[in-house]
């Protein structure tokens, strides 16, 4: 059985009139402590959704931020094995995992039964960890499908998603990079609507600040945002920075839409 809490939950923030929020950390960086309590506050500030990672360790040409691979090298550094990982993830509900394509980690890993049990949605670019998840014995994460609101052919990218579909849109050409301009954003939408109908779409990549989600607030069809290099960013500041902007931004997605 797949596991749709993660839709459910995104779907609930945009059906109560505001953003739903998912943040990305990955366990381990800055500091374990630190993380920890990052997480906890994911938890207590009732985040809609919380977005982990597996630290890579060899990396290839994905679009990602110097902040996203600093994070992922540091938590990589502590040396703890995927079952601990999961098994911290577990505690954060509903959850996606992160997964970016890492030739060191085996795709079998993840057709396991302890996976299902610990991860509610996965977003991947490895065809091989797709595969797995589609394929593995127990309860399934919910596979989500990215789409960069600079593809030239959403049919295609589209093809094969699972219903019901959630959609993460890139609305920048890179994790950390800037956001597009809200008309090309709220044409990639009219897109995806158009060949998922139903979909739910989650917008990512560039997204900083409590004016940026006032932006995506007024993109008909967004049901909320995903928030990771700013995140890490602040965290990395230390903690007090970190509590002070999850709560500018959790404000920011809870006011009411036009």
């Amino acid at each position: 059985m797949t596991n749709l809490g993660v839709v459910d939950a995104i779907r609930a923030g945009s059906d109560a009139g505001r953003l739903a929020l998912a943040v990305y950390l990955v366990h381990g960086f800055p500091s374990p402590s630190r993380s920890e309590r990052a997480f906890d506050l994911l938890r207590e500030r009732r985040v809609d959704v919380v977005e982990c990672g597996l630290p890579v360790a060899s990396w290839r040409d994905s679009p990602v931020s110097r902040m996203i691979r600093e994070a992922h090298d540091g938590a990589a550094g502590l040396g703890l094995s995927d079952t601990a990982l999961l098994r911290f993830y577990a505690q954060f509900r509903p959850n996606l995992l992160i997964h970016i394509a890492d030739g060191g980690r085996d795709a079998a890993a993840f057709a396991g039964e302890e996976l299902g049990t610990a991860i509610d949605a996965v977003m991947t670019d490895d065809v091989r960890v797709e595969r797995a998840v589609r394929s593995g014995v127990g309860p399934r994460p919910h596979l989500v499908r990215f789409v960069s609101a600079l593809s030239g052919d959403l049919d295609d990218e589209l093809r094969s998603v699972d219903a019901p579909a959630l959609i993460y849109l890139g609305v920048a050409d890179r994790t950390g990079g800037t956001m597009l301009p809200t008309a090309a954003i709220q044409s990639a939408v009219e897109g995806i609507k158009r060949h998922a109908p139903g979909s739910t779409v989650l917008c990512g990549f560039g997204i900083r600040s409590a004016g940026d989600v006032a932006r995506i607030r007024g993109v008909a069809g967004v049901d909320g945002v995903a928030i990771g290099t700013e995140a890490m960013r602040q965290l990395a500041r230390g903690f007090d920075s970190f509590e002070r902007w999850l709560t500018e931004i959790h404000e920011a997605c809870a006011r009411p839409r036009a």
